[in-house]
């Protein structure tokens, strides 16, 4: 059906073609799609650095723990060794007739439960130095010379007021106001979808049937043109997208307000905390004064033969549950510093911020509905 010579041969076609566009954004609907994935970046970015945040203040937490057991475990001790005194002293007693074997039997008892006790603190230290390693991405056996004293950390005192511009070093409200931004950009990428689409398009290279004839000036091929979107028949599709952004943009608000009303509640919760914690101190220490002062006045008394066994036990057993107490309120006055320094922020600065929190623009998280 086709004579020679391209009848019975075989030729290669050779094409070689560089093309490229340009889609000329006169709506602003690519500037809009860029906005919407710098503010997701940025979104990813501040809450790395809340996890960040988060890990320091969950190690500090964790170092203050097992300095509060540490410094349990030191009370016990003193416990063991005073009861292991009054042990000698009640036996020399009885040897004198003045006490019985009933009253050795329960310093030996108190005795063995201060034992006991100090065992379980030594456990639960173990564990909080395994935690803690965790945390610091070490071995289990990474912190087992560790030892902090509670005793010998210094609190920072409380400010008289805490300016509320401090919530903006939040890293997880910065990221909620990157997320707002972004929702409201890609809502305004959906908007401008309803309008026309205009390309330049262009194209250049060489065709040919044939090596032979591949560079010839004939070979050349080019073009040049406009592509013109409407999009006439897809309002439907275009509309429920269009919703669904909007919807993404009030959940995204929603989300920031929620965010920021809990972030006042915890910087709100932590100072009222610290400020009881302190009140509770002061009376803990005269607590624990009054405690000593009793103990050692009972004893006093035993030794003399003017008081009772029992007497010497209650005031003993009030003085390590006054010291526990005091040991306690210390620990929790150093967490709730932490949960102070975390709920403004942790020291965190964002590098940029989106247009409505520095002031540009419209407000966004408050008013886009």
């Amino acid at each position: 059906m086709v004579p020679p010579p391209l009848g019975g041969a075989t030729l290669w076609n050779n094409n070689l073609q560089a093309g490229a566009s340009w889609e000329i954004d006169l709506f602003g609907r690519q500037r809009s799609a860029l906005d919407a994935a710098v503010g997701r970046l940025r979104a990813a970015q501040a809450d790395a650095q809340a996890a960040r945040v988060l890990l320091a203040a969950n190690v500090a937490a964790g170092y203050f723990n097992l300095a509060r057991l540490d410094d349990a475990r030191g009370v016990a001790r003193d416990a063991l060794q005073q009861r292991e005194q009054i042990i000698a002293l009640v036996r020399e007693r009885i040897g004198a007739g003045l006490d019985t074997q009933v009253d050795l039997k329960q310093a030996e008892g108190l005795v063995a439960q201060s034992r006991v006790e100090i065992e379980t603190l030594d456990e639960a230290i173990g564990r909080a130095r395994h935690a803690l390693a965790e945390l610091a991405g070490l071995g289990p056996g990474a912190l087992d010379a560790l030892s902090p004293a509670l005793r010998d950390i210094a609190s920072f005192a409380l400010p008289a007021s805490v300016p509320a511009d401090l919530l903006g070093r939040r890293a997880d409200l910065v990221a909620q106001r990157w997320r707002v931004e972004a929702a409201a950009r890609e809502r305004d990428v959906a908007r401008k979808q309803f309008y026309p689409n205009l390309d330049l398009t262009a194209f250049m290279g060489l065709q040919a049937l044939g090596f032979q004839h591949f560079l010839d000036a004939g070979s050349r091929t080019y073009g040049v043109g406009p592509a013109l979107h409407l999009p006439l028949f897809e309002g439907g599709r275009l509309q429920a997208n269009l919703d669904a952004r909007r919807a993404e943009v009030d959940a995204a608000v929603d989300a920031y307000n929620g965010a920021l009303q809990r972030a006042l509640r915890e910087v709100a919760d932590e100072l009222t905390g610290l400020r009881s914690l302190e009140q509770q101190q002061r009376a803990q220490r005269v607590a624990t004064q009054a405690a000593d002062d009793a103990h050692a006045l009972a004893l006093q008394r035993y030794r003399a033969g003017l008081g009772n066994f029992l007497v010497v036990l209650t005031a003993q057993t009030n003085v390590l549950a006054q010291r526990r107490a005091e040991t306690e309120l210390k620990a929790r006055h150093l967490a709730s510093e932490v949960a102070l320094v975390r709920a403004l922020g942790g020291g965190y600065a964002a590098t940029e911020l989106p247009p409505a929190a520095t002031g540009k623009g419209t407000n966004t998280a408050l008013a886009v509905r």
